[in-house]
């Protein structure tokens, strides 16, 4: 017997004895021209399960969403843009308008409306049930800027609690004991849910700030502005403070 023979033997017995395993061991024979050639045993078929589970993968379909509405795309961005310090007035604004250093404080805990309002606070003519959000800046000599902003449920809502505070500021000629006043009211804006209003302030004949009141859609805010600077200034700063309360 040839070695090549001998060779073929041995494995064609070994292959018996494992009778059937997954791995097969071929051998080539390379006797010549009369070599026949080497046999390859096919993969076996996957399994019922591997074969469901292939099936299964490509008969899921992703349904699109269908596309939002402009009315819907403006309700879910109000409902999820919450007031942020981004809509009130902040130093560097303050400093770029009326060209004074102001530093920003902590909030007292008793916030009125205004020096005209006596003890009323915002939840007094928005509901105590809104959204609210306030700040302090302070500067040399007591000086002080407040700034109390609101989220109502409705622009009408937002709209009628300005005019009310506009109102209470207007009926309040002086502050008792002293020489502090409000000028007549001045309308920087009217628009549709969109009313800016400013009164300028005097103390002894000397300009003293003022207070701006505004509504910008369901926003309702109050500047209260304790500073040497006068009305078109605070003009300005009413309708700046309208427009961060906006956005």
């Amino acid at each position: 017997m040839r070695l090549d023979h001998a060779v073929i033997a041995i494995a064609t017995t070994v292959i018996t004895g494992i009778g059937g395993a997954a791995a097969v061991v071929q051998v080539s024979q390379d006797t010549g021209p009369t070599a026949t050639p080497p046999t390859t045993q096919q993969p076996a078929s996957p399994t019922p399960s591997a074969t469901t589970s292939t099936a299964a993968a490509p008969a899921t379909a992703q349904v699109p969403e269908p596309a939002q509405t402009p009315e819907a795309s403006d309700a879910t961005s109000s409902a999820s843009d919450g007031l942020s310090e981004e809509n009130l007035v902040r130093e560097r604004l303050y400093y770029d308008v009326t060209g004074h250093s102001f530093t920003a404080a902590a909030q007292p805990s008793f916030l009125p409306l205004g020096p005209c309002t006596g003890d009323l606070e915002m939840g007094d003519v928005t509901g105590d049930d809104v959204t609210r959000l306030d700040t302090q800046l302070d500067g040399r000599g007591g000086r002080q800027v407040i700034e109390q902003l609101a989220e109502t449920d409705t622009p009408n809502l937002a709209a009628t609690a300005a005019e009310t505070i506009v109102t209470l500021v207007e009926e309040c000629e002086a502050i008792q004991g002293g020489d502090f006043g409000y000028g007549d009211p001045v309308l920087v804006s009217s628009e549709p849910h969109h009313m800016v209003w400013y009164f300028p302030a005097y103390d002894s004949d000397r300009v003293a700030g003022g207070y701006a009141v505004f509504n910008v859609g369901t926003r309702v805010g109050v500047l209260d502005v304790n500073d040497a600077v006068g009305e078109k200034k605070v003009g300005l700063l009413a309708k700046e403070a309208a427009r961060l309360a906006g956005d």
